[in-house]
């Protein structure tokens, strides 16, 4: 379904003007299904298929293994599949039970599983956050089917959007944007958050998620490239990320 939507959205950029672009269509919609088929034989051919990239600006990499590949719109993304930005680059996903995804600029992912039956009510979706900026969306698999996970901390949603920040040195900071979330750390503690906007940081595997709080400026600020991940384009990866170095923790390790 995801993936017709895709190609709907392509077919009325082109229609419209000239009954010759019946035929650009047609073009369009062959190519789409030539690099479904090329990405099935050549990479990720053990893998499970799990959802469409929407979004790609600049260069985003994937890699199953040690099969790396640059990631394009309308590109599959396949379970175990390592993504990876660079510091303008992100990217968007739509999964296969429409949970969106969105990875901002110097950020590791890995899409650990998916289980989807569109008959049924039950599946799993699993991912890893490494390090980076993260928009989390969740679909319409029940609340306890998914789980994020991260160096210091495991997140689980109810009906939920989601920021997501993890540091180079692990650290986890989310801020509620709809719904409820659970954040445990590695140890077991849990805090849960079902306040609108406020946020709760996990600094190492053994620290307690910290206290609810409304999300400072400087925090929201860190989260402005996955408003627009387009505004990316065509800046120079060389230039230093403002954002991702940014935030500088101040919360109690209680």
């Amino acid at each position: 379904m995801i993936r017709w939507f895709l190609y709907f959205l392509a077919c009325c950029c082109v229609s419209g003007f000239t009954v010759s672009n019946i035929q650009a269509a047609s073009n369009i919609k062959a190519a789409i299904q030539a690099a479904e088929k090329n990405n099935a034989i050549k990479y990720g051919s053990t893998s499970s298929q799990i959802g469409l990239v929407a979004e790609a600006v600049n260069v985003v990499r994937g890699t199953i293994e040690a099969d790396t590949r640059n990631i394009k719109v309308s590109d599959e993304v396949f379970q175990q599949e390592l993504i990876e930005t660079n510091s303008v680059s992100a990217t968007q996903f739509l999964f296969l039970d429409e949970t969106i995804l969105t990875i901002g600029p110097e950020s590791q992912l890995v899409l650990d599983e998916m289980v989807f039956n569109p008959n049924a009510t039950k599946g799993k979706v699993v991912v890893t956050a490494v390090k980076g900026l993260f928009t989390f969306v969740s679909g319409s698999l029940p609340s306890e089917s998914y789980e994020i996970k991260t160096p210091t901390a495991t997140i689980g949603v109810r009906g939920t959007q989601f920021d997501l920040f993890v540091s180079r040195n692990g650290a986890s900071t989310v801020i509620l944007r709809s719904g409820a979330l659970t954040v445990r750390n590695l140890r077991g503690d849990i805090r849960r958050i079902s306040a609108i906007n406020t946020t709760t940081s996990v600094i190492t595997e053994r620290t307690k998620p910290t206290a609810p709080v409304p999300a400072s400026p400087e925090l929201e600020n860190l989260f402005k490239p996955l408003s627009n991940i387009q505004e990316l384009q065509g800046k120079n990866p060389n230039t230093k990320n403002i954002y991702a170095g940014s935030y500088t923790f101040s919360v109690s390790f209680s």
